[in-house]
């Protein structure tokens, strides 16, 4: 394993980077990727991603959101489920126990996953040694669904009939990327173990980097791939804060039906506050082009024709082209109205 004096020098630095939150690295070197750069290189699920996502909202939002061409990422803190960060938190912690088994942690001198595990006790309030470990950053949040017609999305999120807006995804992370918003858009993780594997290549990634190996066998599954890193040229280490900045993509399973995506950003130079429901409510505002809005659909309720005319005039009066309903292939956005039977 590891030279005595080398390893001693390394478990030092580990326990330091514990206290402080961060993990130490060489100067000049980058370690660390984010689960969205493992995402686009084909982690997580992009060959199944839907053209279309969908935003619910109201009568005042879709207005909002028609005539500033702006949607509102709002701070999770103060959504409505608050403990959904914290769930993300335990994921994680749940993702890097395995791990530090694999690599020991009973004796902190000699086995390069005792800090592993110390990280994630602190993770899951087991420990309150590194305790700012558990400070998760302030995530910012807009949602999409991939079914443009879910009841449980009209009856909680649009206050009654509401909007569900269609965005052309590919419009919307092109935009993104020829703009560099400080966002990114991926897929929500339900559970445990679909948390786990959103975090595991990223994990892989930061003890590859970290632990001064030229090459690592990402082909190798389950408990021993982790094997790798028993004996290696440097202490093996992770940053917990570059992880945490991810928890926002974990949900329970309890909400798997909504099939949820996200554009998310973990930045707070831009913040603005609104009143919602008579509290405030921080947020950022990201900009998309007209091009990427591709169909409003009304939810469910009476007077379809005069609310499809009210929506057509809407669109119209912010500048938006309005698809010709009986051509399907006409360029502009589309109106269209939800088959559910719900009566708001």
């Amino acid at each position: 394993m590891f030279a005595d004096k080398a390893f001693r020098k390394h478990a030092t630095d580990a326990d330091v980077g514990l206290l402080c939150g961060f993990s130490i690295a060489a100067k000049g070197e980058t370690l660390f990727a984010t689960p969205l750069e493992a995402w686009e290189n084909g982690g997580m699920d992009t060959v199944n991603a839907p053209e279309t996502l969908w935003h619910y909202t109201d009568t005042n939002g879709l207005l909002g959101i028609l005539s500033s061409k702006l949607l509102m990422a709002s701070s999770a803190t103060y959504l409505n489920d608050a403990a959904e960060l914290s769930y993300g938190k335990y994921c994680l912690a749940d993702a890097l126990y395995p791990i530090a088994e694999r690599l020991g942690w009973r004796n902190h001198v000699d086995e390069p996953g005792y800090p592993i595990r110390q990280y994630a006790e602190a993770l899951s309030g087991k420990s309150l040694v590194g305790r700012r470990l558990s400070e998760i950053p302030e995530t910012f949040i807009v949602s999409f669904c991939e079914e443009g017609d879910l009841l449980s999305q009209w009856r909680g999120y649009s206050e009654g009939s509401g909007f569900a807006l269609g965005f052309n995804m590919r419009e919307i992370k092109r935009h993104i990327d020829e703009s560099r918003i400080p966002a990114k858009l991926g897929k929500v993780q339900y559970g445990d173990a679909s948390s786990r594997e959103l975090f595991e290549p990223v994990i892989m990634d930061q003890l590859f980097r970290s632990s001064g190996l030229t090459q690592v066998d990402d082909v190798v599954t389950g408990d021993g791939r982790w094997d790798q890193f028993l004996d290696t040229p440097r202490f093996p280490q992770i940053n917990v804060k570059e992880l945490l900045l991810e928890v926002g993509w974990c949900k329970h399973p309890a909400f798997e039906e909504e099939r949820e995506w996200r554009l998310k950003a973990n930045q707070t130079a831009s913040v603005k506050v609104r009143a919602r429901r008579g509290e405030l409510l921080p947020y950022m505002e990201f900009p998309f082009p007209p091009a990427a809005l591709s169909e409003v659909r009304l939810g469910p309720g009476g007077n379809r024709e005069l609310r499809v005319a009210a929506a057509r005039h809407a669109l119209k009066q912010h500048g938006f082209t309005v698809a010709d309903s009986s051509t399907a292939e006409s360029g502009g956005v589309r109106i269209s109205w939800s088959s559910s039977p719900y009566r708001p």
